[in-house]
């Protein structure tokens, strides 16, 4: 299973046609990478860290909608059976997850199908195709409640993102 590291960034889901606009932490008037800046915004990886400052939220991105995803883990996998975003270093089991408490839904528009799982800080016009800066979802094109819950085992705990396909 593939591991995306995102050293303490939070995760994003953005369609691969849009990806290459994500700059992460390139400022864009100098070109050059720039530390967070939260009273004063200016990279896209500023403007990920103030929308998952305590909850996932989206960010409109020329005419994409970019899903950032609120985590205090470093690691995460994408879980295709179950439509999950793990963040943390274990896989729980579908009983924990069955008995978890999911908060915050979220209704997230997936403007295309894959959308690509990807470190914010990362800037992916240089490094998109880079098969460490990203992980390539199953998700399809759809209208999602996207959930979260914390799950722990006793040795280890993470927050799952669970994708649910909105039903009108």
């Amino acid at each position: 299973m593939k591991i995306l590291d995102c050293s303490g960034a939070s995760p994003l889901l953005i369609p691969t046609s849009c990806a290459r606009m994500w700059r992460g932490v390139i400022d864009p008037s100098t070109d050059e990478p720039s530390n967070l800046n939260i009273d004063h915004p200016n990279t896209d990886y500023d403007r990920a860290c103030i929308c998952a400052y305590s909850k996932n939220g989206i960010i409109a991105l020329e005419k994409c909608d970019v899903l950032v995803l609120y985590t205090d883990a470093d690691c995460h996998m994408w879980l295709p059976e179950l439509n999950i975003v793990m963040c943390g270093n274990w896989v729980p089991s579908r009983q924990q997850l069955s008995s978890a408490v999911w908060t915050n839904p979220l209704r997230w528009r997936c403007m295309e199908d894959f959308p690509l799982l990807c470190n914010s800080a990362t800037d992916l016009f240089q490094d998109v195709n880079d098969e460490y800066e990203s992980i390539q979802t199953t998700l399809l094109k759809a209208d999602y409640i996207v959930d979260s819950a914390v799950v722990n085992n006793g040795s280890y705990s993470g927050t799952a993102h669970r994708f649910s396909v909105y039903l009108q």
